[in-house]
């Protein structure tokens, strides 16, 4: 029985882990994707709160929940910034025109660059307009 082995150190192999003697280099955080789209993604999220502030700001408790999606922005944004900081080589990523141009590899497949910027961009986007159509149905009623 195998059970009987494992009491019996020779029963099985001792395999060493090979030790690096190479430097760690961090690994790129978004090689494929350029900062370009990253401050895009800041826009429109910013843009979001401020649509909030526009459209709801005088309702109720509307200034404490508009805060409080400002920290959590912040969060959202700096953890992220502050892991591209890290980043070893920034200068690999893609311009945003290459990006375009070429696209990007991903677990399903080859995507276009249009293709990626909307699959990146379709829920923030509509999020922005939920966000203005219930401002604008708060205001009028």
């Amino acid at each position: 029985m195998r059970h009987e082995q494992l009491k019996k150190v020779e029963t099985y192999k001792v395999v060493e882990a090979a030790t690096l003697d190479a430097p760690q280099r961090p690994e790129a955080a978004v090689p494929d994707v350029p900062a370009a789209v990253g401050l895009m993604m800041v826009g429109i999220y910013v843009a979001i709160v401020g649509l909030f502030a526009l459209t709801i700001a005088t309702a109720g408790a509307a200034p404490f929940m508009i805060a409080v999606d400002v920290m959590f922005l912040a969060a959202f944004f700096v953890v992220p910034m502050v892991m591209l900081k890290l980043e070893g080589d920034p200068a690999r990523r893609p311009s945003m025109s290459r990006f375009i141009a070429q696209g990007m590899q991903t677990y399903a497949g080859h995507v276009t660059g249009g293709g990626a910027l909307a699959q990146m961009f379709v829920v923030p986007v509509l999020l922005a307009f939920a966000v203005l159509a219930i401002g604008v149905i708060a205001m009028v009623s």
